[in-house]
């Protein structure tokens, strides 16, 4: 998987993609999903959490920077729309669509819905739901295990409603 991407996986970020600061609203390790929270009275930034819900709403992007898990409190760095790596629940591939899982600070393969039978009967309200659970795409290669870091698009741009 790593040769896939080292400069992503096994070293610095690119500084390319759009990212902002936050305050933790609890434990968030490295590389995990967050979405936002409501903030505190008087707090500056916006308050971002890990979720256990599937394909929430609510995403904000990937917890990056220093390499620590995170306490209530702390400030962190978050990457809303670029590369970065993310913590995976269960096996994905390249080109895999991921969304916030059931497991604290992981990401899951979006579970597509049945798209409907002809073109005509598409509407642009299935699309965008759908769309508006996807988190990140999936960039490397290889397949990838329950727990593994992979390489990803945060918020790849085909998908901004």
């Amino acid at each position: 998987m790593a040769e896939d991407f080292p400069e992503i996986l096994e070293g610095p970020l690119d500084t390319l993609g759009e990212d902002f600061y936050a305050i933790a609203n609890g434990a968030i390790p490295q590389w995990s999903p967050v979405v936002i929270v409501a903030p505190a009275t008087g707090e500056t930034f916006p308050r971002v959490g890990t979720t256990t819900v599937a394909e929430d709403r609510a995403k904000a992007g990937m917890k990056i920077g220093p390499n620590k898990t995170l306490v209530a409190g702390d400030i962190c760095l978050i990457r809303k729309k670029g590369r970065a790596k993310c913590k995976v629940n269960g096996a994905v591939s390249r080109g895999d669509s991921l969304a916030t899982s059931t497991s604290a600070g992981k990401a899951k393969k979006l579970a597509h819905t049945a798209w409907p039978g002809t073109y005509a009967s598409a509407t642009a309200e299935t699309i965008q739901d759908e769309n508006a659970a996807v988190l990140a795409k999936v960039l490397t290669n290889t397949g990838a295990a329950d727990g593994d870091i992979v390489a990803v698009e945060v918020n790849p741009s085909s998908l901004d409603t």
